[in-house]
């Protein structure tokens, strides 16, 4: 089995996630018509911020190129169920295999939370999908993995998720 360097498997990942058939393709791909006013305050001495391109944020694991999205559309898709809109975000996954998915609370309101694995663009992956609505957006935090799902990235994922101001 071929070894790469960590820089590179998660610019691999990177790379795949960000120019393949998007995993939030059925989002509009038109300007958002209101920017959220979030803030994410995720320091870790082994991740650093990337530019998004598609996402509000990105970020980059030193360590094994994990990758962590957070992702804002307001005044979209109120209607639609958190459960309907975790599978819509994951549907660009092949083989995509749920392995829990739960209804959380977080900040006091309703969230829905997946993890699942797959392939995206034939690469084995592992993610965990948070998706939540506050003051009329919608929220979806991801985080993935070429590794399964630990806890460790569970703790990470906790940090960066307690990191969000709203």
């Amino acid at each position: 089995m071929l070894k790469y360097p960590t820089k590179h498997v998660g610019f691999l990942l990177i790379s795949l996630l960000l120019n393949s058939c998007s995993i939030f393709s059925f989002f509009s791909s038109d300007p958002k018509p209101q920017k959220s006013n979030y803030k994410i305050k995720f320091i870790h001495q082994n991740w650093s911020e990337i530019p998004p391109e598609s996402s509000d944020r990105a970020f980059l694991s030193k360590k094994n190129g994990d990758i962590i999205l957070a992702n804002s559309f307001c005044h979209e898709y109120q209607d639609t169920p958190l459960d309907i809109l975790s599978e819509r975000a994951l549907k660009g996954i092949e083989d995509l295999e749920y392995i829990n998915r739960r209804t959380v609370t977080l900040l006091g309101r309703e969230a829905h939370e997946i993890m699942a694995k797959g392939k995206l663009d034939g690469v084995k992956i592992y993610l965990k999908l948070l998706n939540y609505r506050r003051d009329e957006c919608y929220y979806d935090f991801l985080f993935i993995s070429q590794y399964q799902l630990n806890p460790d990235s569970e703790k990470i994922f906790i940090k960066f998720i307690d990191s969000i101001e709203f």
